[in-house]
């Protein structure tokens, strides 16, 4: 299984920045909850709206990798679907449980150039 899943990571796009679309076709895309996955240097992250703004974040749990494709996201917390850890969505610290020692992979920063909303790693 670990061969498999190396094998995997290394067919993944090692790309610095990723080119997502207009920001109001993303906003469209993201009405009402919806999310998009991307890859940015073999990582996945998850694009979504959150209070009128883009935010991308990582889509893997840390704690056993779980997805994150369905986390709950509020108060600026996401809460995994598995077993319920929360992080803090700016920082990616856990915050539950509290002796937790993981943290979400850093988010890419997100750009608007030329009309494009672009990913690059922070």
């Amino acid at each position: 299984m670990c061969q498999r899943h190396h094998r995997l990571e290394e067919k993944r796009d090692s790309a610095t920045e990723v080119a997502l679309g207009t920001e109001a076709s993303l906003l469209e895309s993201l009405a009402g909850g919806a999310t998009i996955l991307f890859q940015l240097q073999r990582q996945e992250y998850q694009l979504r709206e959150w209070r009128g703004s883009l935010i991308a974040h990582s889509a893997i749990c840390p704690h056993l990798l779980g997805p994150l494709t369905d986390a709950d996201l509020s108060a600026g917390r996401l809460r995994c679907p598995w077993h319920g850890y929360e992080f803090d969505l700016e920082s990616g610290q856990c915050l539950q449980p509290g002796d937790a020692r993981c943290s979400l992979a850093p988010a890419p920063q997100l750009a608007l150039i030329d009309g494009q909303i672009i990913a690059r790693t922070a």
